[in-house]
């Protein structure tokens, strides 16, 4: 095995282009898309479940097409990656034994296809490389740049060939001219053969690798593993643009009415409100309701951001205790939601968002919440207060599994590959090895006992009824001050942020990651583990 010598790679992120005219050799089986389009095609043959990111972290959406179909909700900003996901070997749109995982990352910096062409056309060496392969096919490199494997002979052969020579460490300086002899040839094969069969030349080529160890193909037992595996990965991803951008599926009415959404509501709506300041002295007597808040597509949205107002979302309420549900209705302005009821009924509850067509898209921590929680804009600000982490919204920002890879490789390939970047850079991908999935609980000892090591063990330290470094058993000193039935009630939260008094000031804010990792500790029964 030659050894891999990193190319470097000039690239320029360019505007939207073409799809260029259809080549000679078109087998006509892709998934047609114009040039404006959002739908984007990752095809080494068609890979599933990958991760389709633009450069500002836009999340593409799989389309589930079964041709490797990903369509950006926004405007696309270029260059996009994808990473991950499973080569459908059989064809057949899903996950299934035989398919093999996509251990390189793919890029492009315009169009509507992500191949293996359109990535090594970014070196500047294996660029050069292929356009002399196009030309040579008489084509223009443009041209293939727009095309998959599914749909062009020449950028099938192109595939196969650079796939092969990945898999080897072995796209080099040195090994251009020998990659361009091999595709010509591979070519000039599916050109003699009349009924080749793409699909088939794909599965003979995965066959040899995988008896080479050199991909990883999957086993029957290994399938609904990848399946959860791939959907918590852009679970996570998906979590992360969420939390910064904005719910990224979210698509406003285009017009907004303007109801002091944001601000608290009981204080004019509530038992004694008061009329507000631009003189609604009627509210409180006329439009009087127990509950109420705003919904936002934006976790950190302000009181005037009227374009991620919640246009027909609304707000429900599930009463564990009594096993009942109380559903809000539409308030005043775009986003604002309220509901009037008996109080004597709330115990902890639940909150949850349901969209227009009456689907819950979000909810809180169960239990999470009581009947001092019932004017919701006060704690959920654009910050966020007493635990909660910003606005109400229509995505679902705690659901964010994590992935643990174990260390047993034993049938994982023991050869990594090297691509092109999206960067301007090679980088190496190590050997795809087998995961697993799994929601891990926090630990007291791990998780929980470092954070109050650091934060209160000043105070804190042996003496006192709250004490951190007892040696006998500090989660007996914790305990005491938590709360299970509702976590943010806990004096051990409320006293840490100074919701109630602290004579040591705030020392874990609500907005905090130490906060949410002890809230979620307690919602998970506090457990001493």
């Amino acid at each position: 095995m030659k050894q891999l010598y990193i190319i470097g790679i000039v690239s320029a992120v360019v505007a939207l282009s073409g799809c260029g005219s259809s080549s000679s050799s078109s087998q006509g089986s892709a998934t047609s898309v114009g040039p404006n389009s959002n739908v984007i095609q990752v095809v080494r043959g068609p890979i599933l479940g990958a991760i389709v990111k633009d450069t500002q972290g836009q999340l593409a959406k799989d389309l589930k097409d079964g041709k490797g179909s990903y369509s950006f909700n926004g405007t696309i900003n270029y260059p996009i990656t994808a990473t991950g996901g499973v080569i459908d070997i059989d064809r057949d749109g899903k996950v299934s034994v035989g398919d093999v995982k996509n251990d390189l990352n793919l890029t492009t910096n315009s169009g509507n296809v992500i191949t293996m062409l359109t990535t090594y056309s970014l070196d500047s060496t294996t660029k050069t490389m292929l356009e002399n392969v196009a030309k040579d096919f008489n084509v223009s490199l443009t041209e293939l740049e727009s095309k998959t494997p599914l749909d062009s002979k020449e950028v099938e052969a192109i595939s196969n060939i650079m796939y092969k020579f990945a898999q080897d460490n072995n796209i080099t300086k040195d090994t251009t001219s020998e990659i361009e002899k091999e595709i010509k040839s591979e070519y000039t094969k599916y050109s003699e053969t009349k009924s080749h069969d793409s699909a088939q030349v794909e599965k003979e080529l995965m066959d040899r690798l995988s008896q080479e160890n050199k991909v990883q193909t999957l086993e029957m037992n290994e399938v609904e593993d990848e399946v959860t595996n791939l959907e918590n990965k852009y679970k996570i991803e998906l979590n992360k643009y969420e939390k910064e951008y904005g719910d990224s599926e979210y698509v406003s009415s285009g017009s907004y009415s303007s109801h002091h959404q944001g601000e608290s509501c009981l204080k004019c709506h509530g038992i004694g409100g008061i009329a507000n300041e631009v003189g609604e002295a009627e509210e409180a007597g006329e439009n009087q309701f127990t509950s109420g808040g705003t919904i936002f597509a934006k976790l950190n949205a302000k009181n005037s951001t009227g374009i991620v107002y919640a246009d027909g979302y609304t707000i429900r309420l599930v009463l564990e205790n009594v096993g009942t549900i109380m559903s809000y209705n539409q308030g005043r302005g775009t986003g604002n939601s309220n509901a009037s009821f008996s109080t004597g009924t709330i115990n902890n509850y639940t909150a949850e968002v349901v969209n227009p067509q009456g689907t819950v898209v979000n909810k809180s921590l169960k239990n999470s919440h009581d009947v001092t929680r019932l004017d919701c804009n006060k704690c959920h600000t654009s910050a966020g207060a007493n635990g909660a982490p910003g606005r109400i919204v229509t995505f679902n920002y705690y659901d964010t599994p994590v992935i643990t890879t174990p260390t047993n490789t034993s049938s994982a390939s023991t050869t990594g590959t090297s691509t092109p970047n999206s960067t301007g850079s090679s980088i190496s991908t190590p050997p795809a090895i087998p995961t697993t999935t799994t929601v891990v609980k926090k630990s007291f000892a791990s998780d929980i006992l470092p954070i109050l090591n650091n934060k209160c063990k000043a105070c804190h330290g042996s003496s006192g009824r709250f004490t951190i470094t007892n040696s006998a058993s500090p989660y007996n000193g914790v305990k005491a001050f938590v709360n299970n039935a509702n976590a943010t009630s806990s004096r051990l939260l409320q006293k840490a942020s100074q919701t109630i008094s602290h004579g040591g000031g705030i020392v874990i804010a609500t907005t905090s990651s130490e906060y949410v990792t002890i809230r979620d500790w307690i919602s998970e029964g506090a457990n001493n583990n």
